[in-house]
This record gives C-alpha cells, sequence and structure tokens, in this order.
C-alpha cells in the first residue's frame, strides 16, 4: 500500500500544473526568487526545507538560497505524508546516515519494521550513531532479511490534556461489476497516549566518566526507549498497563471512561471549526488512496476491504498519514468502551453497504436509488457513520456506452431540389452508359457468330 500510494503522488506531483494553468518553461525552468517574486508568489514544487520544517500552508521556505523562498504551496500538491525512507541498496543507507548529521540533525525517525504491528520492533534514531549501531546490529540475523522503513516524527503535534494523540479512522473499498470501485471513509476514534508529550525534550546522554556496566548501559538505553514509547506511540501499553488489562480480562471488568485512553473525535476536537476542518482532511487522504489503488483492485469483482488508517495531527490542525494498515481490527481494545461502540458498529454497517451496494450492481440498479421504487432518492440504506466519497470514473467503467456522434441535420428545402435534379441527370447518364454498352457487347456477339459461320462453311 505504500509503495503504491508513493507512486501516485509522484504522479500527482504535475497534477497542479495544468490545474493552476501555470506555462511548461516555468515547469521545466523554475524561476529563482529574485525575479518576479510578485507575480509568481505561489510554488509548484517542495523542497526539502518545507519537508524537514512540515509547514507548508502559511509560511512557505525560510530559506533565503532555496527557489521556494517567501512562497506559498499550491493547495493542489496533497502533501500528506511524512518524510518516507526505504532502504533498497547500501548506498541509500549511507546517504541516508549522512544526511542525519546534516540537513537532518536534531529530527527524530521511527523505524517500523514491515512484519510487526502494535509498535512491537520500533526504533527511534536521532543521530547517525544510533542509526548505524541499530543496522550493523541487525546484519547476519533473522531480521536482515525483512524490509524497514524509517518516517520522520512529527515533532509538533496536537495535543490532548498534554498528550499525543492519533486518529484510527477505517476506509471501506468495494469493487461491484464493470470495473466499478467505491469507498466509504469512516472517521473511527482517537487514542491517546500514555504519558505527556515534552515538546523541547532532549535525550540524556550517558557520563562517559562515570563507570558503568554493560547491563547498566542496556537498563538505561532501555529506559529511554520506554519513555520514548510512551510519549510517542498512543497503541503501546507498558507492563503495568498489561497486567491490568489481563486481569480485567480475567475478570470481565471494564474501563471506566476516565480510564479510558481512546476518544471519540468530538471529545478531543472540541471545536466544531477543528473538528469539521480534521473530517475534511481525512476524507481527502481516503479519496486520494482510492484513486491510488483503484486500477489495482478494479478486476477482482464481489470482494472488499476495510482498511485502518493511523492518523497524526499537528498542532497546526494538519492531518498525515503515518500508515495503512489492511488488518483494520488486528489491535481493537475490547475492555476501552469507545473501542466498544466504535468497532462492531463500523463492522455491521460496512458488511450492510457490502451487501447492499453488491446487489444494486449485480441487479444493474444506481447505487444511490431505492432497491423498490427507482424514482425514490434514499441513498445507501445502510449507511449511518460512512460517508460515500469515491466512485470510479464513468468514462472508466466496462459499461459506459459512448455517446455516437450527432446526425447532421437535413439541408433546407431549396438545397434539396438541385440535388434531386442533379441525382435524375446522373441517373440518366448511367442508363445511356448502359446502353452504349449493351450495343458495344451484341455487336461484340454477332462478330464472334459470324466468324464461326464462317469457319464451319470453309471446313465443309
Amino acid at each position: 500500500m505504500g509503495i503504491i500510494l508513493r507512486d501516485h503522488m509522484l504522479m500527482r506531483s504535475n497534477h497542479c500544473y495544468w490545474k493552476c494553468g501555470v506555462p511548461k518553461e516555468d515547469i521545466l525552468n523554475p524561476k529563482t526568487p529574485n525575479e518576479d517574486e510578485e507575480e509568481n508568489p505561489i510554488t509548484y514544487r517542495i523542497c526539502r526545507h518545507m519537508v524537514k520544517s512540515m509547514h507548508m500552508d502559511e509560511e512557505g521556505c525560510e530559506d533565503k538560497g532555496c527557489y521556494n523562498f517567501e512562497k506559498h504551496t499550491c493547495k493542489h500538491l496533497d502533501v500528506f505524508i511524512p518524510e518516507v525512507q526505504s532502504f533498497c541498496t547500501y548506498n541509500a543507507l549511507q546517504d541516508f546516515s549522512n544526511r542525519l548529521d546534516d540537513d537532518l540533525k536534531g529530527q527524530t525517525f521511527i523505524c517500523k519494521p514491515a512484519y510487526l504491528y502494535k509498535g512491537y520492533g520500533f526504533r527511534f534514531f536521532r543521530t547517525a550513531a544510533e542509526f548505524q549501531e541499530f543496522y550493523h546490529m541487525t546484519e547476519g540475523k533473522e531480521t536482515s532479511r525483512h524490509d524497514f522503513m524509517v518516517q520522520r516524527l512529527v515533532d509538533k503535534p496536537f495535543l490532548f490534556n498534554g498528550k499525543k494523540v492519533d486518529i484510527r479512522a477505517f476506509l471501506l473499498v468495494v469493487v461491484l461489476r464493470y470495473r466499478r470501485v467505491i469507498s466509504f471513509i469512516h472517521y473511527g476514534f482517537c487514542r491517546v497516549a500514555s504519558t505527556e508529550f515534552e515538546i523541547n525534550e532532549e535525550e540524556e546522554e550517558l557520563n562517559i566518566e562515570e563507570p558503568m556496566t554493560d547491563k547498566e548501559i542496556e537498563k538505561k538505553k532501555a529506559e529511554n526507549y520506554e519513555k520514548d514509547m510512551k510519549m510517542f506511540v498512543c497503541t503501546y501499553r507498558t507492563a503495568e498497563e498489561k497486567v491490568e488489562r489481563a486481569r480485567r480480562i480475567d475478570t470481565q471488568t471494564f474501563y471506566e471512561e476516565a480510564d479510558d485512553r481512546s476518544q471519540e473525535l468530538q471529545a478531543v476536537f472540541q471545536k466544531e471549526e477543528e473538528l469539521q476542518g480534521v473530517k475534511e482532511q481525512i476524507k481527502h487522504i481516503g479519496l486520494r488512496i482510492s484513486q491510488a489503488i483503484e486500477n489495482k483492485v478494479w478486476d477482482a469483482f464481489g470482494c472488499f476491504q476495510i482498511f485502518g488508517l493511523d492518523l497524526c495531527v499537528d498542532e497546526d490542525m494538519k492531518v498525515w498519514l503515518l500508515e495503512v494498515n489492511s488488518h483494520a481490527m488486528s489491535d481493537v481494545d475490547t475492555l476501552s468502551p469507545t473501542q466498544r461502540k466504535v468497532v462492531p458498529a463500523v463492522i455491521m454497517e460496512s458488511l450492510g453497504l457490502v451487501v447492499e451496494t453488491t446487489y444494486k450492481s449485480f441487479h444493474h440498479l444506481r447505487l444511490r436509488k431505492s432497491p423498490t421504487n427507482e424514482f425514490e432518492e434514499t441513498g445507501f440504506l445502510f449507511r449511518q457513520n460512512y460517508d460515500f466519497i469515491f466512485s470510479t470514473l464513468a468514462k472508466k467503467r466496462m459499461d459506459y456506452v459512448w455517446p455516437k456522434p450527432p446526425k447532421k441535420p437535413d439541408p433546407p428545402f431549396y438545397e434539396r431540389i438541385g440535388v434531386v435534379d442533379q441525382q435524375i441527370k446522373n441517373v440518366d447518364r448511367r442508363k445511356k452508359a448502359c446502353l452504349a454498352m449493351k450495343i458495344a457487347v451484341r455487336e461484340e456477339q454477332l462478330a464472334l457468330k459470324r466468324k464461326r459461320n464462317a469457319k464451319d462453311e470453309e471446313e465443309s
């Protein structure tokens, strides 16, 4: 999913060029900040300074030597994924390691194994030494044959009661007949971290003058790792939380509202404009994901999938996509009152929408019309909290009937008189030509007959 979405974003990089009406010369040869600065205040490319600061809406680039200096980013670029690095070669690995001490200095990155989930196997890197230590630690081991992805952490997230928050949204994708793909988005719920977020936290360095054994050093690193996990990863559970959860499962005791680390969006984003802005961005991200996977799944008629979208909101209320999970229900806390209410509703509503849309498509009914009365507008009968966000364009579907070219209008009466007279003359001309041809053929036949008779008389 990540590779497909990344390729789709690269293909859309030139989308705003024709959307905004930019000349092709300006695309191939972008202007420097000194020429026509007032005439071209919008940039159509993303520089590394913008990616590093993660501010692309208002301030623009602050580097005076950059081509994006004091320019606003075009709204059609759709930047909603933090900087991600995947390593296919050793050169790419070495290049990223050098950048950690250069233009990425002071940034925090997280390493995610492709074969684990729920926060297992995460590693945090702030320096090139930490990254190289982790990479050499995995050489020659079982983990060296697996893929790792390095992603930048959002350093200024939105805080709820001083704690970091992430969102688990649900994207339902259904494949119908004639290569039609539709998708729905459910805004899900929020998950709150277990400890407060420290904005200007500096990593505590080990005192090299103080004698410490290897066990003490490993213990200190484990404490720092535990602190980072509790602050950054909202789904992470401490050892005490795991014991408490096991005890509650044995006693069938649910968490109370005050102890629940999952909250609904309305409880976290209490201002109406903030809530609507977050929902619109989630809907937009779901739309882009659906467009990216459309041509990969449209041949699988009758199939559907619920994807889990892990999202993060920064202090500027911009939503960032962290990852897409194919097993959306794998990390459900059945003891949480919020998740016990949201997750079953998502599953039941998803199944209802799948059955309804598949039935209507199979029987050639319009999706938003009533199955009993085609003149009644009822929308989707099973839709409650899902929002319909995407459908394959009619021109891409196999059942699309291309319109025939319009019939040429008949000429006026006075023009038709001349046409008819010309047709009559052509008929008379063809009759005369046919009569002359018949006479010539008849004469040839008679000449041949006379020649044959003369030959017979001569022989007799």
